[in-house]
């Protein structure tokens, strides 16, 4: 997946290639994003618009994700990293991914996105990709409150039940 900013600059991805770097399709667990760069598969069905659960002790769970095709040296943060990191400071950052759907339906698919600034972020004219063209979503009249999470749902607002979408998609991961 690819984030592209109005400008058409990349701000994030996630490499995927031939399998999710995390996530347990089994037991329906997400892929979320550590210190920035790192991966790991969830404790829970997952965390929407909340922060991600802690990460595992064991280093040996955390799966580095591959070097980015960016033009930025360094890989993008999360937002566990901030002032003081020696990672730069993206904008928004691709943060949790339920690639595998939920409990109640393998087709319930959702995304978040973390706004890392102190200042809202209007995200009119940005792409969310895929390489292989699906998804492929275009934020209109869409904006992220600053250190906030951005909840987009596949197909219908029925993704997440209890947490309602911010923007609806279709296209399957």
């Amino acid at each position: 997946l690819y984030l592209f900013n109005a400008d058409c600059q990349l701000e994030d991805e996630v490499v995927a290639n031939l399998d999710w770097p995390a996530g347990n399709n089994i037991e329906k667990k997400t892929m979320e994003r550590f210190d920035g760069v790192n991966w790991y598969t969830g404790i829970t069905g997952g965390t929407p618009k909340a922060e991600n659960s802690s990460p595992p002790a064991s280093s040996a769970m955390i799966v580095p994700s591959p070097p980015t095709s960016s033009s930025s040296s360094s890989p993008p943060p999360g937002p566990e990293s901030g002032p003081g990191s020696e990672q730069p400071l993206l904008t928004v950052v691709i943060n949790e991914i339920a690639w595998m759907g939920t409990k109640a339906n393998s087709a319930d698919e959702w995304i978040e996105l973390y706004n890392n600034t102190a200042s809202a972020i209007d995200l009119t004219g940005w792409t969310l990709n895929a390489a292989d063209g699906t998804p492929s979503i275009i934020f209109s009249t869409s904006t992220i409150p600053a250190q906030s999470y951005f909840l987009l749902e596949r197909t219908d607002d029925n993704t997440v039940s209890d947490i309602p979408a911010d923007l609806i998609y279709t296209g399957a991961l």
